[in-house]
């Protein structure tokens, strides 16, 4: 089965680069791969890597088997959120490469590394590599619309995702599809292709989990938090205690204030993987039962996380300057964190992040510039629109903030915890409207 991407995104009228979904084909872990004296509690993958640790130490000189390691590593990696296993990957991947420069497999594993670690340029240099080896391998075409998508060339995602589901419609292909139509206005399109990427399968069952959550985002950035909590829900039936399926059932109760429940789902997740984004949205539900002191505390633990992820080299840098300019802390700081956030990915979040900040810093020339590329998909995102609304208001443009900020309304009242709130008020002091005028500027 075949289709165009021009079509799939027209005609119907879907960590973060971290949790891609698909991998190589010729590295399909096998599942015979276990290891029988290990007890039941132990993950696949964690039986996976013992077996292959064993065969490298008795084998250290075969590439293909450093390579099945390797990939395993990135695997348990995407799971616990430990950068520590991407560089054991790379360590054998080197190996491999020095070894044998054109192996297929360790430049494509390479490409999906710096994709992890956010070197864009990296990452579509070593998929192009593999990709001259094996030029009929969708994976590597999956690699570079990846890396191009964040530095912002959708046409050239656009292309190679194309490339990808000619070659080999699967849940790698479908998924990267769903986005693409996600971020160009499309979100019905896009739930249709993520049904069809959880229905494809993979016999890595973290991968249709993470499908399952994404299905679940595209349903509550529409504001349909019922049909995104039964795919949060499911996510969990595929990998037990997946992080993003507790934080998506999180963010579900925040909707319904179901606050007490939302607290602990959140603290589920981040006792798994400590994502500044989940200890961000646990500081918010406290704030919002009251509970002040334990917001605050969450509020600096993420700052805490942030200056330890810098020295395992892991970059935050749009989530911290997000969280800054949502809570009004460390202005300037954020500005520099979104300025170099820019130097390296160039979508359309992190221009809409920029705006934020840039808002928030009252440079409001550079917040109006960065919401035009933020905005310029086309995409049906609550939290984009609200922000273009508040720029607006700040610079007198009242019809268009009245614009703005009832399409976020309309798409996802739910968008953030008390933004939503915020967004309200600012459309009740505009007023109604009148020959394209309103209320005073936001100050």
């Amino acid at each position: 089965m075949t289709f165009r991407l021009p079509q799939i995104f027209w005609a119907t009228c879907a960590i973060s680069v971290f949790c891609v979904a698909g991998f190589p084909e010729r590295e399909t872990p096998s599942s015979t791969a276990a290891s029988p004296d290990l007890p039941e509690t132990v993950s696949l993958t964690d039986r996976q890597i013992r077996v292959f640790e064993a065969q490298a130490a008795k084998e250290p000189v075969r590439a293909v088997i450093r390579n099945r390691l390797a990939r395993l590593y990135i695997q348990k990696a995407r799971e616990n959120g430990d950068a520590s296993y991407f560089t054991r990957a790379e360590k054998l991947l080197t190996k491999s490469l020095g070894q044998e420069p054109g192996n297929a497999t360790a430049l494509g594993l390479q490409a999906w590394v710096s994709l992890f670690k956010h070197d864009f340029r990296d990452a579509a240099q070593w998929a192009e590599k593999a990709r001259s080896k094996r030029p009929n391998d969708s994976w590597n075409y999956g690699v570079l619309s990846d890396a191009h998508l964040e530095m912002g060339d959708y046409s050239q995602a656009l292309t190679y995702a194309q490339k990808m589901v000619d070659l080999r419609p699967d849940q790698g292909s479908y998924s990267r599809a769903a986005h693409l139509r996600s971020l160009y206005g499309d979100p019905a399109g896009a739930m249709e292709l993520w049904r069809m990427a959880i229905q494809a399968g993979t016999p890595m069952g973290e991968y249709t989990a993470w499908c399952k959550v994404e299905l679940g985002d595209e349903f509550f950035n529409q504001g349909q938090w019922r049909e995104a909590e039964e795919q949060y829900a499911s996510s969990l039936q595929s990998f037990s205690a997946y992080h993003r399926g507790l934080a998506g059932l999180a963010k579900v109760r925040e909707a319904q204030q179901q606050w007490a429940e939302a607290a602990g789902l959140y603290q589920q997740a981040i006792d798994i993987v400590p994502y500044p984004q989940y200890v961000s949205a646990l500081g918010d539900v406290y704030w919002e039962m009251g509970q002040t002191e334990k917001a605050e505390q969450q509020y600096t633990l993420i700052e805490h996380i942030a200056h330890l992820d810098r020295l395992n080299q892991v970059l935050y840098n749009r989530d911290l300057a997000l969280f800054y300019a949502d809570h009004g802390r460390n202005l300037e700081e954020a500005q520099r964190l979104a300025r170099k956030e820019l130097e390296l990915r160039k979508d359309i979040y992190t221009y809409d992040i920029l705006a934020w900040v840039a808002y928030h810093n009252r440079r409001y020339p550079e917040a109006q510039e960065a919401v035009k590329n933020a905005l310029k998909l086309g995409t049906k995102n609550a939290r984009i629109l609200f922000h273009a609304g508040m720029i607006s208001l700040a610079v007198g443009h009242r019809k268009e903030a009245r614009t703005f900020l009832k399409q976020a309304l309309k798409i996802n009242p739910y968008f953030h915890p008390f933004q939503g709130k915020t967004a309200q008020e600012a459309l009740e002091e505009l007023g109604p409207a009148k020959n394209g005028t309103g209320g005073p500027a936001v100050r």
